[in-house]
């Protein structure tokens, strides 16, 4: 067992409480985390979850903040982001853009012909460009969806910040690339979080090893991925304590250490 010294919150980085899925429980999951000193960012994928999170957001001060944003896998669902970001009614709820990225992993299993990929690959990279501009322009950081497409990723973005000079860009949610790319983005300005997988798949354990505590962050991505002890459940922010058990034991840190510093640094970047 482990005690609970600190004041500080445990931070789930990235969720997604806004969706559907948490209709029936919603209120009962929030009502759980303010018990367990728990907080989040809903994370939008497309206008109607960006708006979602928001509301959820100004619902829950202090509890939840959200981010705006079009997933990759999204593409039909492009919307104005800056009418929201000029909006003062919303826009103080706003703490980042995205999830924003490139995602090949599920369009290559479509069937796709080669003209038809590169279509949809161009418009990903469209998309995703567009919000790293405005991430710029509104100097918010960028929570990032990679799938099977770091080189790509990684290009784009040492195109696109090469004139933006800044200690902080944003966040790599879901990492699942090599210890040579989490350098790259780290080099970058990005920091790099981390899911309920590292419970159950031991070979995380030397990337957690390698990034640095102060570039790290924990995550729960729910309502998917629930780390060992739920598995087979819908996933939920509550549950992100259990990432941050994991990645102390692997640090071999004292856990009140590990929320001190994401809190910190959450409060830095994410949180306003």
């Amino acid at each position: 067992m482990y005690e609970i010294t600190t004041k500080n919150p445990f931070v789930d980085l990235h969720c997604h409480l806004q969706f559907d899925n948490f209709a029936e429980d919603r209120d009962s999951v929030i009502g759980e985390m303010k018990k367990n000193n728990v907080i989040g960012i809903n994370v939008g994928v497309d206008e109607k979850s960006s708006r979602a999170g928001i509301v959820l957001a100004q619902e829950n001060k202090g509890v939840l903040w959200s981010t705006i944003g079009l997933h990759p896998l999204y593409p039909e669902g492009v919307f104005d982001m800056e009418n929201l970001l000029k909006d003062e009614k919303f826009n103080s709820s706003i703490s980042g853009i995205g999830e924003c990225g490139l995602d090949y992993f599920r369009i290559t299993g479509d069937n796709l012909n080669e003209p038809d990929l590169d279509k949809v690959k161009d418009f990903q990279k469209e998309i995703f460009i567009s919000q790293i501009k405005m991430s710029i322009t509104y100097d918010l950081p960028l929570m990032l969806h990679v799938r099977d497409s770091y080189r790509e990723t990684l290009e784009i973005l040492k195109e696109n910040f090469k004139s933006d000079v800044k200690e902080y860009r944003g966040n790599v949610h879901f990492f699942a690339g090599t210890i040579d790319e989490a350098q790259e983005f780290l080099n970058l300005g990005f920091s790099i979080s981390f899911t309920g997988v590292i419970t159950f798949v031991e070979s995380y354990a030397d990337l957690v090893r390698f990034v640095p505590i102060e570039r790290m962050f924990a995550e729960t991505d729910s309502p998917y991925v629930a780390p060992k002890s739920f598995r087979g459940q819908k996933n939920n922010p509550n549950h992100v304590r259990e990432i941050y058990k994991k990645i102390a034991e692997i640090k071999e840190i004292d856990i009140n250490d590990v929320i001190d510093i994401f809190y910190n640094n959450a409060k830095k970047h994410w949180i306003k």
